[in-house]
């Protein structure tokens, strides 16, 4: 399911999240994918999915807060998310949900 909305990404500063497995992406998009920001997404919905949901937010938080103890630096501590390391990694290749493994978060 996608989700369109101006308000809450422009509030954290994103052009796209993934909330429980609900893709939400800026509205601009709408009329005119991106389908790399996208397929970033749909790799973050397949992590919920084999996390089963609230284990995606515990050890989303907690890698985040271990990284930013790491680097004491808030967008490395968040492009060093190993649910993030592999969506953006990934995020080119537009056969890659097709062929990925199961749980393959775990090799970041």
């Amino acid at each position: 399911m996608i989700i369109y909305s101006d308000w809450y990404l422009k509030l954290i500063g994103m052009e796209g999240t993934t909330l429980f497995g609900i893709i939400i992406i800026l509205k601009k998009y709408k009329n005119n994918p991106n389908v790399y920001l996208l397929n970033h997404e749909k790799i973050h919905v397949s992590q919920w999915l084999e996390t089963l949901f609230v284990g995606f937010l515990v050890l989303y938080i907690l890698n985040f807060l271990w990284n930013l103890l790491r680097y004491k630096n808030f967008y490395e501590a968040y492009k060093f998310i190993i649910f993030e390391r592999e969506a953006y990694k990934e995020m080119y290749n537009l056969n890659y949900i097709e062929k990925r493994f199961w749980c393959n978060w775990i090799k970041y």
